[in-house]
């Protein structure tokens, strides 16, 4: 029984969806380890067009990062991932921001673990153009880190 529930729970994992479909053909899959991630630290970089922004602090509370790209995968696999990462929700993984418009749908989860977040999942896709991405970023990230990173500083 033991042997079936974490069986269950690791099916339900971020890790598991990257694992999944990196192979995928047309999927572009990148790690990124903590030595890249230190060269961040001095230099203002940023993702997804600028909604990510990874520099000082941040870059220094990310111990890794995945980023997974399906901009030429079909729309079944696309849909596929955006499903894996909506059954998340359930499974320890609390939604920050989930936005379904026409032509766009977006979500944002964490995981945490005490006052930090330990975990961020990003999953973007712009429905006409196919830009598609999934981005998981693993540290101890504060609220206030990750307000500054995804663009949110409300000064």
């Amino acid at each position: 029984m033991l042997v079936l529930a974490c069986n269950a729970m690791q099916a339900q994992s971020a890790d598991r969806i990257f694992n999944e479909f990196k192979n995928t053909k047309g999927a572009e899959y990148v790690p990124i380890t903590k030595s890249m991630l230190s060269m961040a630290k001095n230099q203002k970089k940023n993702l997804m067009d600028g909604k990510i922004q990874l520099n000082g602090d941040i870059a220094s509370a990310i111990s890794s990062m995945q980023v997974l790209n399906m901009e030429e995968c079909p729309k079944e696999v696309r849909q596929s991932v955006c499903d894996r990462v909506n059954a998340l929700k359930d499974h320890g993984y609390e939604v920050l921001v989930s936005t379904n418009e026409e032509d766009e749908e977006a979500i944002i989860l964490s995981k945490t673990k005490g006052e930090n977040i330990v975990e961020v999942l990003i999953y973007s896709n712009e429905k006409d153009d196919k830009d598609c991405v999934l981005v998981q970023f693993k540290g101890s990230i504060s609220q206030k880190e990750l307000q500054k990173m995804l663009g949110n500083n409300n000064k």
